[in-house]
């Protein structure tokens, strides 16, 4: 599905999923649709890791010292607290992923290996499209964390509890808004990562001028598809390991 999601992205005319889909399997075979697997199996743990754990530390720092009790406001500042430093792991994750599909996609060109990709781009390389990343995932978590907590809150039973089912059932809901919500971002910052631009202006105007607002939203379907069930099987293992060890205790 990242596959088809950069594909759309990067597509200069309106396309659908299905159209990328056809596309990709008739130029690369079945195997180009998983185009850019090694760095996502490589990178997506310790992004998550890096998103969930932060958002924690940022909570527990900004909880009411009496209550316990976070607000929406502190809810919102730890969520973007977690989005900042994830990117430490998302931008060369993303950047490699986008680098190996482009290739492909174009001149059928095939990076030997994931480390001799590494050493081609080298640490600047990585990195590029940094600031778009920031201002993507940022927002993401600033949604997505404190929209969490919130259908949390009102699924809780009259003791406070909530369900692992209804856990995951948040952060689908939670994940699936806040993919949407950043839509617009992502595409400027896969556009950044695959062509060359002055900037994230230079790209967002470009983009608007040559193909409409709309094209802000592509792969959006594809977005929220590979986003709300991640993000909802990811923090239901995760809440579950927490109360696992909690019930040790």
């Amino acid at each position: 599905m990242y596959v088809l999601k950069t594909a759309v992205q990067n597509a200069a005319r309106p396309t659908t999923i299905v159209a990328a889909a056809r596309k990709v399997v008739r130029k690369q075979g079945l195997r180009g649709l998983y185009r850019g697997l090694p760095p996502a199996l490589v990178g997506v743990a310790p992004e998550k890791a890096i998103k969930l754990s932060m958002n924690d530390f940022f909570r527990s720092r900004l909880a009411d010292p009496d209550t316990g009790v976070v607000s929406l406001a502190s809810s919102v500042l730890a969520g973007a607290g977690a989005g900042l430093c994830q990117v430490v792991a998302t931008c060369p994750m993303e950047m490699l992923m986008i680098t190996m599909m482009t290739r492909a996609t174009e001149d059928g060109r095939k990076p030997k290996s994931l480390t001799h990709l590494v050493r081609e781009l080298g640490l600047p390389g990585l990195y590029r499209g940094t600031l778009a990343t920031l201002a993507r995932d940022v927002p993401f978590s600033m949604v997505f964390f404190s929209m969490n907590a919130a259908v949390k809150d009102r699924l809780a039973d009259e003791q406070g509890k909530v369900s692992i089912g209804r856990v995951f059932l948040a952060g689908i809901t939670a994940g699936s808004t806040a993919a949407a919500m950043s839509t617009p971002m992502d595409v400027i910052k896969t556009r950044l990562q695959a062509d060359p631009y002055r900037g994230i202006a230079d790209c967002a105007r470009r983009v608007v001028t040559e193909e409409g607002v709309r094209a802000l939203f592509k792969g959006v379907e594809a977005r929220v598809m590979i986003i709300s069930p991640l993000f909802g099987i990811t923090l239901l293992f995760y809440e579950a390991q927490r109360r696992l060890l909690a019930a040790k205790e």
